[in-house]
């Protein structure tokens, strides 16, 4: 018994190292793969640019617009990038995803590819991802965030 204790520790502790290793990036292109895979129309926001699918800059971004952007049944989707541990949303990301929510767009802080996943299969914001935009939100534009 106390073998299968330590064996479950193991894989906790294994796990939260790969989150943690787990960089924005990463997870951004494992999300860009999932829509090219199922032919979601899509682009890619860097910093103030940004870039087609031929990866042509199109036109300067408010900053806080979401890292990649879609299409998916007529319904313009808003997907933020975060690494699954310790990566923290700003301000102005909340800013902007509670507009594009508003006006009903589909968001979702994504820390993996699974939460677009279930984005797109319920076509619902999630409460997570409503509930961090609201905490974000209540903190106010404060310094570097």
């Amino acid at each position: 018994m106390a073998t299968g204790f330590r064996n479950l520790i193991s894989q906790r502790t294994i796990r939260r190292a790969v989150n943690e290793a787990t960089s924005e990036a990463s997870v951004q292109a494992a999300i860009l793969g999932y829509l090219r895979a199922h032919r979601i129309p899509h682009t890619i926001t860097e910093a103030k640019q940004s870039f087609n699918q031929n990866g042509q800059q199109v036109r300067r971004l408010a900053a806080g617009w979401p890292d990649i952007t879609a299409c998916f049944e007529g319904r313009f989707v808003g997907i933020e990038a975060k690494r699954p541990v310790g990566g923290k949303l700003r301000y102005l990301q909340a800013v902007e995803l509670e507009a594009l929510m508003n006006n009903g767009a589909l968001v979702v802080i994504a820390r993996s590819v699974e939460n677009v996943i279930a984005l797109l299969e319920t076509r619902q914001v999630s409460q997570a991802t409503k509930d961090e935009i609201a905490a974000t939100l209540s903190k106010g534009p404060g310094k570097g965030r």
